[in-house]
């Protein structure tokens, strides 16, 4: 069952009928000593690449607009996806796909409740809010999606430990099985690049006495991390440009645009299913599209420009900057 709780929204009270309740799972412990440099790295090159930061761009395209255009709704829906006051559909929908890319990154999944507003509990709704719901308490059973809650924070929120959802209201954002595979092999590589203590090989080496060239085994890890990124074409930052071809070093930096581009297209999809179920139910056209933005075809251009060696190095990744 629904709970209903009373908020005071744009100068009028209203019931917010959610389900699940937001509570912060138990992380393990970092290990200080051994951080997963390379998978953070990874993380925030993606999510501030895979859309333009405060949903800003140079491009003179560029813009984020509501299929039908009503000013007062796409703030609404602004405020909705961003979670706070943000005011720019663009804005909100920027920071949206930067919290979400994180989880689904590393759970494979994220996942948010369509909460509905109503001006009192029998009013049908005007409006609607999505609440994230961690996607590590989830769970499927009897063929029912829930949401499993700790016995101490069940009996201080006065829920049930186990919470049945509505499949209809739950938005759950993942990648393509093909896509997410890849995600899971390269962030598999980074995690054992980036634990590597070079210390503990020194002073092993030093202790039996043996021979130990560091800057050998630096070139052999820049190798190896080049070779985990070439998957998605991620670059580490220019950490092994050093050891590439410039021609090689682009041609990643192009994977990497495609990779974030087909991400991208693919979670702004499911959120634009889920947001046109909600907004049938309160009575506007929710379906959120993105223009001027690069596309396949500018990356397929690119390729094409790249392996004719008739322009600049410099000048094939332009139309990707900004």
């Amino acid at each position: 069952m629904a709970r209903s709780m009373s908020k005071f929204r744009r100068g009028r009270p209203s019931v917010e009928r959610r389900k699940s309740v937001y509570y912060s799972s138990h992380a393990p412990a970092l290990d200080l000593m051994a951080p997963d440099t390379y998978n953070r790295m990874f993380d925030e090159d993606v999510a501030l690449g895979i859309f333009p930061v405060s949903g800003r761009s140079a491009r003179p395209d560029f813009r984020v607009r509501l299929e039908t255009p009503d000013a007062a709704r796409e703030a609404e829906l602004a405020v909705s996806l961003d979670g706070s006051g943000e005011r720019s559909l663009a804005g909100g929908l920027g920071t949206f796909l930067r919290k979400t890319v994180a989880n689904v990154l590393n759970d494979g999944r994220c996942a948010y409740e369509v909460v509905y507003l109503a001006e009192d509990e029998t009013a049908p709704p005007t409006s609607f809010q999505l609440a994230y719901v961690s996607a590590r308490q989830l769970t499927e059973r009897h063929g029912s999606l829930m949401q499993l809650v700790p016995p101490e924070v069940a009996a201080e929120r006065g829920v049930a430990t186990e919470i049945t959802l509505s499949r209809e209201d739950m938005l759950i954002l993942s990648l393509p099985e093909d896509l997410a595979a890849t995600v899971r092999t390269v962030k598999a590589s980074l995690h054992k690049i980036g634990r590597a203590r070079y210390l503990e090989f020194m002073t092993e080496a030093q202790t039996q006495g043996l021979p130990y060239d560091f800057a050998r085994h630096e070139k052999v890890k820049m190798l190896a991390l080049a070779e985990a990124g070439r998957l998605l074409g991620w670059t580490a930052r220019g950490s092994f440009n050093g050891e590439v071809l410039s021609y090689y070093w682009i041609r990643m930096q192009l994977d990497f645009e495609a990779f974030k581009l087909r991400m991208r297209e693919h979670l702004l999809g499911q959120l634009n299913q889920t947001l046109r179920h909600a907004g049938e139910r309160v009575g506007f056209a929710a379906t959120i599209q993105v223009e001027g933005l690069p596309t396949l075809t500018d990356i397929a251009t690119a390729r094409d420009r790249l392996h004719s060696g008739n322009m600049a190095f410099t000048e094939v990744m332009k139309p990707f900057h900004g």
